[in-house]
């Protein structure tokens, strides 16, 4: 595993996306609750 700044063969934009867009929905429910 080498840690290269812009080059992650490791990584996948997929599933980064998918965890992003998880985290903003849930991040969007919490604060609508909790506003």
């Amino acid at each position: 595993m080498r840690m290269h700044p812009g080059s992650n063969p490791d990584r996948s934009p997929a599933p980064a996306r998918g965890r992003s867009r998880r985290e903003e929905t849930i991040s969007k429910l919490v604060y609508g609750s909790w506003r």
